[in-house]
């Protein structure tokens, strides 16, 4: 067989890639009630994201374990990569860790210091490699490379979502609350950080596509944006990219996984590229 690919939910991945690329997914948590629920639960129903005391939770290590397990048993003894969300983010890789040490040796856990589709282009690039019979740890280096040449920006249209999810201090939600800021977030060394602070949501989809084209410049481009309930507005970003870089095919557009959503609101768009080599 072939070395197996996990991922978890943060990739942002849709179903038709998670089949087409043979990749297994693991669910990120919603905490409602007391009670931790997968993501992909069908009974959350619409209106999850207005839910009082929601919180995340990460995928947990007897989840991770199985999942390994199942994998490990389908590559007979190629082994498996396992791309998480950056452990900066996310307590999914200290139990992805875990469970590797309960699989044994045959399990190799990445640390993408990614999210969304940084996880995803990732997850992908390792996919490709094991289809072409890349060896175990060559597999996990493809996972590494395209995670560390992937750059992901988002933007959030209030800082409410962010404040409540710890993911910003409660001085920069009250100056920002205040002046009405609608930020442009990236990602550095896995973690999150406000890169420009904007007045409206047109300043920010242009400020993300100015830190794109600087960022890759005139080189062959896969771009992908995921969204919470704001299609509109990633189709009109995607257009203005199209304009701007050398986009490999078309840009991806997809809504957001539940845990992100919940920690970046409605409206929310979270922009990742990666050189069209990497992949």
């Amino acid at each position: 067989m072939t070395v197996q690919v996990v991922t978890d939910s943060a990739s942002c991945l849709s179903p038709d890639q998670l089949v087409a690329h043979g990749v297994r997914q693991a669910a990120l948590h919603l905490l409602l009630d007391g009670r931790a629920i997968p993501e992909d639960d069908d009974s959350l129903g619409e209106d999850w994201l207005s839910r009082p005391g929601l919180s995340t939770s990460g995928a947990n290590e007897e989840e991770l374990a199985a999942l390994y397990a199942e994998a490990l048993a389908e590559s007979s003894g190629d082994g498996v990569v396992a791309v998480h969300l950056s452990g900066a983010l996310s307590a999914t890789v200290a139990s992805a860790q875990a469970a590797a040490r309960r699989s044994g040796p045959g399990v190799v856990v990445v640390d993408s210091r990614q999210t969304a589709m940084g996880v995803g282009f990732a997850a992908l690039a390792a996919a490709r490699a094991a289809s072409r019979g890349a060896a175990l740890d060559e597999v996990a280096e493809h996972a590494r490379a395209a995670a560390a040449s992937a750059a992901t920006w988002g933007y959030a249209d209030r800082l409410d979502w962010l404040r409540r999810s710890g993911r910003i201090p409660r001085t920069t939600w009250l100056v920002g609350t205040a002046l009405s800021i609608r930020p442009v977030l990236g990602l550095s060394d896995g973690k999150l950080h406000v890169a420009e602070r904007t007045r409206t949501r047109s300043r920010a989809l242009d400020k993300l596509v100015e830190l794109a084209r600087a960022h890759f410049g005139d080189g062959e481009t896969s771009v992908a944006i995921r969204h919470q309930q704001a299609e509109e507005h990633a189709e009109r970003l995607a257009e203005a990219l199209a304009d701007r870089l050398q986009v490999a095919g078309k840009v991806d557009i997809g809504p957001v996984n539940r845990v992100l959503g919940a920690h970046v609101g409605v409206g929310a768009l979270i922009l990742t590229g990666i050189p069209a080599t990497s992949l």
